[in-house]
């Protein structure tokens, strides 16, 4: 079992987590990206467009499963929408995700276009570029009309039919002068501008036609600006745009200059950089909805190609931000993109290998931009960032999708041995019309195709899936359309980078084969995690065999190493136990199943069928959570229906649970909290849930739950939680919500809920990225009594409305960030406001009078990437008495704002990060430390002032605070004496010093504080290895954190001799009441969380102790 029990001595093999996890990944390392075909994968990828196709299809066409589908599109419209690419798996044509398939498509080939015809490609590319050119063509019949959807989102997804075969709704929806939509239009201005020029030597009149389209198109986005998910709202759920219209209103600038050379696009993108956030922004991710790096690269290139002219200034200011996003690709930036065990980048688990594919290609043109110009390097924080090096680090990215990777699956179908035969693919899953021409009924695709257990009837070519998992994990489930559908832009922006490494022979030149080490992966250490006093060392001393089975016996030494403390009670913990125990027989395994109340398994993979039935003879569990583990079937839930105790099961992201295993999980009548979240639960399965009539917690997340089967759930009258984000309910939907008459949370974001009943109970409501119109049906003679409001991302009807309806003194968080807001009249009379996040908006000064009249119980105020200047923080000095957490992260705040801040005397943490603060002031021509007015907060423990501008001379200051514990400094022009200086900062626990330009003589002088436990010098890159060993034989109390410390801790043999191990071991336990007779053994309640268990993975082994069991009698002696 796992997590359970304090169980010394011998496990059986299956048990060593840790060493076989080492060897693991030495295998991987080990083994090579080589021998990939990438002109063969060049070809597939270029192939899967044809599956895409809709419309008439040509006689050359290649996918030869597919027939003509979509022939009526635009009819009942008067238009003529015939054609384009089906998005994914589904068979609507969504225009903000074709446009920009088009667009990077095109870019492809006009940067790699001459390797492409060297692999024998260009032609397909082209042709696939111009399928989608011939439908913007149609789809724009005005200067002012563009149409950007057919079909409906919400009924196709009702369905599950072949293209051909489509009776689901094929209305057009169109963006007009009263309808805008900015980001559309500009996108689909961009992917014509682009696509002009691939066209422009081989036909000029069509060139010429985009480009006519182009600019009409960019000047209707400028001219009438909104989103389009506004005024085509059935996009919102599929298509949503989060980053707003300024992205690509400068990328179609970006790509009109480049099309034309004409300088006011080069005016426009110079000149709205600012206002449109061009320059602003900091952006480690790109895709369809954020083109911020794609413009900033774009930008980067007119400048290296001598082509800004007076513009350079500003297009020097896009350069430095498409180099954080290289740096933060590659692990040598300030905020790194996350990576997986087996190295792929990592952004979120739907569809992750969307943006692996875009940065891969934007790093890969970057990188060759860089030569071209003879700039070279690429400078980082962390280092400078080589064109060859980030070359081999897409190659890697590039061998991860196509099979070298912890699975050995590659990702894309139709590649290699191993690849997803069940791709979440309408088209692909049925049989081929021209196979069987029978027609295939909406409800008869789900029973007859949807839940086959078979592979897909048709090939899917060249499909690049989403992908796996933050762990490398992937399931090949049709239903698991997180993981495995495709897309057309996962496809598009890897065309070049294939080409690319297809021209120069799979592989890098050979003087660039021996590449720096790879940075270190973005750490998932906690900047307020407190140090273990204990170090624990554990070794394998004996192995035997008995029936076919073998065992391992640990020893553990613990060594106190706190030079302050006594540790007065210690327990060790068996993590990850997957196989018997010796000695442990039938009647000692009824110590668990008499005492276990609490188990905790969330995430772990190696939970299946055999485990949840060792599980279901626990006789008095009471709390079971198994989110995350993807092995556990609807077949192994039936070993937990006769289970009268339990009170809470987690199956959260349980991807394999589906309505069969639901229907075992309602004969628990016991239960009264359920978490089926992002499962793959049907409306079927939600109707089933309603028996359970004792729950009072249901969370039903991710699910996309119906009007008619939610309105079953109105039995359910305890419920006081209740969760449905991301469902497809509607206002009628919601009409029932009032049953539950002792709901206390309710969570409906990403629902198309606008409007809601009158809730009384309800004091946490979240209606994040939702159009709100009113609550209480509007009733403005009804107050309800909220507490916490969660808004983020979402737009009104009428804002004054909605907060009419609540009433203002009950609040005490407000979550209001990224809804655009200038003007903050709805905050009157919220005196009882402790959490107000006002972050992505854009308010300005005058909206500060809002704030500072309820801010007499403030706690947390976040203004970060507004608007505010330091003359606003005026009005809230003196009127936030209680603030202990302030965010001004991303302002134009300076050094004055000091001085109002100092006006706060409750303030704990402070988030400067990335202002213009330089620490100090020039008054009366003298220079005066504005860093000094912080000594004013006595109570400050956590500064953040990361990417400022400070100086060393302004560093002393920081030094006198004595109650702060967690300090951030990154700048340009910090050095030795800066950290010198905070030598005196008594009682500072954390130090970051990232990206500073550091000595190792400097570093050794440095005296830390007796309280430093971190010293974070990542990126500090003139460091050397023996400045660090030497630093760290002389402290070996604090834990120093660098890119060199992995390749001396390899050189040590391991951490012992470079630093000891101060990670926390915190496993929590209770004492057993029960009295068994005749067991001599220990008796705990073991409950441990995910991230007690987490920091006990580091280790070789979990420990722990075992009472009354013979060993074998070679190994009878003492402990």
């Amino acid at each position: 079992m796992a997590k359970n029990g304090f169980i010394n001595g011998a496990l059986q093999a299956g048990t060593l987590f840790g060493i076989l996890a080492v060897a693991s990944m030495a295998e991987l390392a080990s083994g090579g990206g080589g021998g990939h075909d990438y002109a063969m994968a060049l070809r597939k990828s270029i192939l899967y467009f044809e599956a895409q196709r809709s419309g008439v299809l040509p006689p050359n066409q290649r996918v030869a499963w597919r027939a003509s589908s979509g022939l009526f599109d635009g009819k009942s419209n008067g238009v003529d929408l015939v054609g384009g690419y089906y998005d994914a798996g589904d068979n609507v044509k969504f225009g903000l995700p074709m446009a920009f398939t088009v667009t990077m498509m095109s870019w492809s080939v006009l940067e790699y276009g001459k390797q492409m015809a060297a692999a024998g490609e260009l032609r397909n590319a082209m042709d696939a570029i111009k399928w989608g050119t011939d439908y913007f063509i149609k789809a724009h019949p005005e200067p002012d009309v563009l149409y950007g959807e057919v079909g409906d989102g919400d009924t196709d997804h009702s369905c599950w039919q072949r293209p051909e075969d489509m009776t689901t709704s094929r209305q057009a929806f169109r963006v007009d002068p009263q309808h805008p939509g900015s980001d559309l239009a500009a996108e689909t201005a961009a992917a014509m501008a682009a696509a002009s020029i691939v066209f422009r030597g081989t036909y000029p009149g069509y060139a010429n036609l985009l480009l006519v389209h182009s600019k009409q198109l960019f000047e209707f986005a400028d001219k009438y600006r909104g989103k389009y998910d506004a005024s085509i709202t059935v996009a919102r759920n599929y298509y949503g745009s989060f980053s707003g219209y300024g992205d690509e209103l400068l990328w179609a600038a970006a790509w009109l200059f480049e099309a034309t050379e004409d300088r006011f696009y080069l005016e426009y993108l110079a000149g709205n950089g600012d206002a449109l956030g061009g320059t602003g922004w900091s952006i480690n991710q790109f895709g369809w909805d954020v083109k911020y790096p794609g413009v900033q690269v774009l930008a980067a290139k007119f400048l290296l190609q001598g082509r800004a002219g007076e513009h350079a200034a500003a297009l020097q200011r896009y350069r430095q931000n498409a180099e954080f996003f290289v740096c933060s690709c590659v692990g040598k930036g300030p905020v790194n993109v996350p990576r997986t065990p087996g190295g792929v980048m990592y952004h979120q688990r739907w569809n992750n290998l969307q943006f692996v594919t875009s940065a891969s290609f934007l790093l890969t043109v970057y990188a060759d931009f860089a030569t071209m110009s003879g700039r070279g390097a690429v400078r980082c924080p962390a280092g400078a960032a080589q064109p060859f090096e980030i070359l081999k680090f897409v190659k890697s990215q590039v061998n991860y999708i196509l099979g070298d990777n912890p699975r050995g699956t590659s990702y894309m179908v139709g590649y290699g041995a191993s690849y997803p035969r069940q791709v979440h693919h309408r088209g692909a899953s049925i049989v081929s019309i021209k196979r069987d021409p029978s027609f295939v009924s909406c409800q008869e695709g789900y029973s007859a195709w949807y839940g086959r257990e078979a592979g897909n009837p048709n090939l899917l070519d060249g499909a690049i899936v989403g992908g796996p998992d933050e762990y490398d994990d992937f399931a090949d489930e049709r239903n698991n359309y997180e993981q495995t559908e495709a897309a057309t832009y996962n496809n598009a922006p890897l065309l070049g980078v294939l080409a690319r490494l297809a021209g120069s022979c799979g592989g890098l030149k050979e003087e660039e084969a021996e590449a720096a080490p790879l940075a270190n992966r973005t750490s998932s250490w906690s900047r307020h995690t407190a140090p273990s006093p204990i170090e624990i060392e554990q070794n394998v001393t004996r192995t035997w065999a008995r029936r076919r089975r073998t065992y391992y016996r640990y020893s553990v030494t613990v060594t106190n190493r706190s030079p302050r403390k006594t540790v007065r009670e210690l327990h060790l913990g068996v993590a990850e136990l997957r196989g018997r125990l010796w000695g442990l027989d039938e009647a000692r395994y009824g110590v668990f199943q008499h005492s276990v109340e609490e188990v905790d398994l969330s995430g772990h993979i190696a939970v299946d069928e055999e485990w949840l039935a060792y599980l279901g003879s626990f006789r008095y569990l009471r709390v079971l959570k198994l989110a995350g583990c993807k092995n556990v079937t609807n077949s192994a839930v039936w070993a937990l229906s006769g289970m009268s105790t339990l009170k809470e099961l987690d199956l959260s992201r349980c991807s394999k649970i589906s309505d069969a295993g639901i229907k075992h999980i309602t004969s628990i009548e016991s239960l009264e909290r359920l978490h089926v979240s992002q499962t793959g639960l049907t409306d079927n399965g939600v109707v089933a849930i309603s028996s359970l009539k004792n729950l009072h917690f249901l969370d039903l997340g991710g699910i996309r739950i119906t009007d008619k089967a939610f309105q079953s759930l109105k039995v359910l009258t305890l419920l006081e939680h209740l969760d449905i984000w991301g469902s497809e309910i509607t206002n009628k939907g919601a009409s029932v919500l009032n049953a539950f008459t002792s709901l206390s949370f309710l969570n409906l974001s990403w629902t198309r809920v606008t409007c809601l009943p009158i809730l009384p109970t309800v004091r946490s409501l979240n209606m994040s990225n939702c159009t709100i119109h009113s609550i209480c049906n509007g009733d403005t003679n009804v107050l309800i009594h909220l507490e916490k409001f969660v808004i983020s991302a979402a737009s009104f009807g009428n804002i004054a409305e909605v907060f009419s309806s609540i009433l203002p003194s009950s609040l005490t968080y407000l979550d209001m960030s990224s809804c655009s807001l200038s003007n903050l009249y709805c905050l009157e009379n919220m005196k009882n406001l402790e959490h107000l996040d006002l972050g992505y908006n854009r308010i300005t000064n005058d909206a500060m009078e809002y704030i500072a009249d309820i801010g007499v119980n403030l706690k947390f105020l976040s203004l970060s990437n507004t608007e505010v200047i330091s003359q606003a923080l005026c009005v809230l000095a003196g009127t936030v008495p209680s603030l202990t957490t302030l965010s001004l992260a991303h302002t134009k705040i300076d050094d004055s704002a000091l001085l109002y801040i100092s006006m706060m005397p409750s303030l704990r943490i402070l988030n400067l990060s990335h202002t213009c603060i330089k620490g100090f002031m020039i008054e009366n021509s003298e220079k005066i430390l504005s860093m000094s007015a912080l000594e004013e907060l006595k109570h400050l423990e956590s500064l953040n002032l990361d990417g400022t501008q400070l100086t060393d001379d302004v560093i002393p200051p920081l030094a006198s605070l004595r109650a702060l514990k967690y300090l951030f400094l990154q700048s340009d022009f910090l050095s030795d004496p800066a950290l010198h200086a905070l030598s005196s900062a008594s009682n500072l626990v954390h130090l970051g010093f990232c990206g500073n330009i550091l000595s190792s003589s400097g570093l050794l002088k440095f005296v830390p504080p007796a309280t430093l436990c971190v010293l974070d010098l990542s990126g500090c890159w003139i460091l050397t290895g023996d400045g660090i060993s030497a630093f760290c034989r002389c402290h070996p109390l604090i834990e120093l954190r660098h890119e060199l410390i992995q390749e001396l801790q390899k050189k040590c043999g391991g951490t012992s001799q470079l630093r000891k191990s101060r990670q926390p071991q915190q496993v929590k336990a209770k004492v057993a009441k029960a009295k068994l007779a005749d067991i001599c053994f220990v008796d705990e309640r073991i409950k441990y969380s995910k991230e007690e268990l987490m920091e006990l993975q580091h280790l070789v082994k979990s420990n722990s102790l075992m009472y009354a069991v013979q060993l074998p009698p070679e190994l009878q002696r003492s402990i």
